[in-house]
Formats: C-alpha cells, structure tokens, sequence
C-alpha cells in the first residue's frame, strides 16, 4: 500500500534551519509531511516527531540536527548523534552544548561535567567519568545506557567541593546573586511546566507562570538542600518557548 502525506519537502542544506521550523508549523495544523532530512525521509506526524528535535542548542537561528552536522563531523556522523539526542534530551540534568571546540551532552550540577559523552570522527560513542577519570568508546545505544547505569545517579549529586561553596556564608553563593539558573517553561494541555538547565530535576507543573517559576525556585532549593528562604533570592534567567509564549500572551 502507498503511504499518502499531504506535503514532500526538499529543499538546499543552506535553507535547513529555516525548513525545520516551516516543518513542524505544518504538521502542528494537522498536515502530514514527509520531511528529507539528508537523504533521511521523516513522516512528521505528532507521534512520530523524533525527541532530538527538542534539544536546546543555544546557536542563534539553527537547530540541533543543524549544529550537529555542522560542527559534529558531517552529515555522515549525523544519525549517532540522533541518536544520542533522542536518549538524553529528556533524561534529568543532562544538557547539549559547545565546549572547547566540541559538541558534548554533559551531566552535573552547576554546569559540571562528571560525565560526558560525545560521537568521535569514527563514529564511536566517547564516554567519560571525570570521577573515575576513565574513558571508553561505546558502539550502540545499548551500551551507552549499560554504562550510564551504575554512574548516572551519583553524578547527578553535587560535588563536595561544590557543596562546600554553596553552603559557605549562608548560602552566600545563591543569595547573592552570584549564580544564575537557566529556566526554560513551555506549556501542555492546560499546564506550564519548567525544567532548570543542568539540574538533575525532574521538571516542574503549575497552570501560571508566575506559580511555575515559584515552582522551579523551590525545586532549586530542595536540589541543593538550600534553607526555603533562600529561594525568592536565586537569580533566575526565564525563558518562554514558543508555546509558553503563545499560552501566556492569549491569557
């Protein structure tokens, strides 16, 4: 049997991050779209959108399918790092970013890395334990997940020399504004919910913003095992994704 969809987009590499973004618009008013993302045919449909497409990259007017083959060795790499995306983007703590000339997914608190991972120019999963100082190349999603296991939940926890520095002078770190948490809100069926970056947290339900922020400064404290009066001091960066925005201006 034919497979029908609605529209087929093809389109120059050169126009890619302006496609995505015409992609999913489609598909939010009910089209099916058959999508050609280098050489790969994606049905988007609503079951169907591939969790990477949500990984925040913080690259001005680009994606993370963009930035990947960008800077992540090529469009031939691109799948590991798919794949890489679709196990940790909704994984607590960990988050995507450009460091020291590499792309990493990264897990700690306070911007730590105790463990990194990465997919090398031989298309291998490079995998590091800063606590272990041990590093090793994984092939499969499979082993990834074996080696996170006996990891993940300790380096979701401070370090003590971090938990040192916060609790130093009362707290005197997060009351003074010297950090700066990075919260990002979006909305769902009735629901605001916010996830603070690099916190191994899971996110956070309110039906304001206002109520999600308190929210979210209140998980910040319990992480950390901050007193509660510590919370309306934390200085938060918010951001609104595109349909928190479209909620909180239709309110």
């Amino acid at each position: 049997m034919t497979q029908r969809c609605d529209v087929f987009v093809f389109y120059a590499y050169e126009d890619h991050a302006w496609v995505q973004v015409l992609v999913e618009n489609l598909h939010r008013v009910g089209l099916e779209v058959f999508f050609d993302v280098y050489g790969r045919l994606l049905v988007m449909r609503d079951e169907q959108i591939p969790p990477h497409h949500t990984v925040e990259v913080r690259f001005a007017n680009s994606d993370y399918v963009n930035v990947c083959e960008t800077y992540g060795g090529g469009w031939q790499l691109l799948g590991w790092w798919q794949d890489l995306g679709d196990l940790l983007v909704h994984r607590p703590g960990w988050y995507f970013e450009m460091g020291s000339g590499q792309l990493l997914w990264n897990l700690g608190t306070f911007g730590a890395s105790m463990l990194n991972i990465h997919v090398d120019k031989n298309g291998n999963f490079h995998c590091f334990d800063y606590a272990d100082d041990e590093a090793v190349q994984l092939r499969t999603v499979g082993e990834i997940e074996a080696w996170l296991a006996p990891r993940e939940a300790n380096a979701r926890q401070p370090t003590t020399l971090q938990d040192n520095l916060l609790k130093d002078s009362d707290w005197r770190i997060l009351r003074s504004g010297a950090s700066v948490f990075d919260v990002r809100i979006s909305w769902s069926d009735g629901w605001y919910y916010a996830d603070v970056r690099g916190l191994p947290e899971e996110a956070v339900f309110e039906k304001t913003v206002k109520a999600v922020i308190k929210s979210a400064r209140a998980m910040l404290v319990r992480s950390f095992g901050a007193p509660d009066d510590v919370a309306p001091q934390l200085t938060l960066r918010v951001a609104l994704d595109e349909k928190a925005s479209a909620r909180f201006t239709s309110d």
